[in-house]
């Protein structure tokens, strides 16, 4: 859909900025539509924590029968996921496509120099560890005492780094 938008309104776009789910977003679209488009992700949601919660949804999506899955989804998502409610049907689609994969390895297929990745040291839904494995550790940039909502605690050094991103 970001991509029909974006061509639909002709624009074409030297960088995307996705936060959070957006960054699982911008991801997604770099890779699938070979986008020359640089990528900055602020705190991205790549991968979901594993939680009792999330065991718990993925084992009873094992045992409950087709009927009752979509009816279950939406109950647990209505409980606790604080956003899920807020959204349309779109993004409650989108959101499903998106959040519940693991999206880490389509960072191997995006070249280093196009993708910029900015985390809080004490981000717990979505924490720098995940990206360990990550073989471009220079593009990691890890911002002091920040946690998930860094673009509204610390909008100086996300600036100061997409600057420094952008103009090399």
């Amino acid at each position: 859909d970001l991509n029909s938008w974006l061509q639909s309104n002709k624009i074409a776009p030297d960088a995307i900025l996705g936060y959070s789910f957006g960054g699982a977003v911008a991801l997604y679209h770099k890779v699938n539509f070979n986008s020359k488009t640089k990528i900055i992700l602020v705190s991205p949601a790549l991968k979901r924590k594993e939680t009792l919660k999330s065991f718990l949804a993925k084992y009873l999506k094992t045992i409950t029968p087709q009927i009752f899955s979509k009816s279950f989804k939406h109950v647990y998502q209505s409980v606790f996921s604080k956003y899920y409610n807020l959204g349309t049907p779109f993004l409650k689609a989108s959101y499903d496509k998106i959040a519940r994969r693991d999206l880490r390895p389509l960072l191997t297929q995006v070249e280093p120099e196009e993708v910029l990745l900015i985390f809080g040291d004490s981000d717990t839904s979505t924490p720098p560890t995940y990206l360990k494995n990550y073989n471009n550790k220079d593009n990691i940039k890890i911002i002091k005492n920040g946690d998930h909502e860094i673009g509204v605690t610390h909008p100086r050094e996300i600036t100061n780094q997409i600057n420094t991103f952008l103009n090399t």
